[in-house]
C-alpha cells in the first residue's frame, strides 16, 4: 500500500503515442520514455507471469516524480526524466524513502552518462537504460 500523503495515477492518459508531435523538448523526451516504459511493463507482465505497472507520484505540495514502476502492485523504482544531468532533487529521495527505500533512476537525454550516487541513486543515459 502506498503512503496516504502520495497519490499515484496511471500514466497512459498523460502521454501521446506520437511523441514526435510534441514541440517542447523536455515533454517530448518524457513522452518517449513513457511509451518505452509502458511497452516494457506490458511485455514483462505478459511474458513473465508477474504484474508490472506504471504510475507517477505527486505529493500535496505538487512535487512530482515522472514515473513509479510497480511490481506486483508494489513500488519498485522511481524514474525521473531530464534533458541534461542535474542533481537529483530532494523530493525524489523523500518519495523513495517513504516508499520503502526503492531506487531512484534519473534518465537523461545525453549519451554516455552513467553515475551512481549512494546505494540507490543512478543517473544514466536513457539510451543506455532502455537498450
Amino acid at each position: 500500500m502506498l503512503w496516504p500523503q502520495f497519490r499515484t495515477r496511471p500514466t497512459l492518459a498523460r502521454y501521446l503515442y506520437d511523441w514526435g508531435a510534441i514541440d517542447e523538448p523536455s515533454a517530448r523526451f518524457e513522452n518517449l520514455v513513457a511509451l518505452e516504459l509502458l511497452a516494457r511493463t506490458e511485455l514483462w507482465t505478459e511474458s513473465g507471469g508477474e504484474e508490472w505497472g506504471l504510475a507517477f507520484i505527486r505529493n500535496r505540495e505538487g512535487k512530482e516524480t515522472d514515473f513509479l514502476l510497480l511490481r506486483r502492485r508494489r513500488p519498485f523504482c522511481l524514474l525521473e526524466c531530464k534533458l541534461t544531468r542535474t542533481d537529483v532533487e530532494s523530493h525524489h529521495r523523500l518519495f523513495a524513502s517513504k516508499l520503502g527505500g526503492i531506487p531512484i533512476v534519473q534518465l537523461v537525454s545525453e549519451h554516455g552518462v552513467l553515475k551512481a550516487f549512494d546505494r540507490d541513486v543512478v543517473i544514466v543515459s536513457a539510451s543506455r537504460f532502455l537498450s
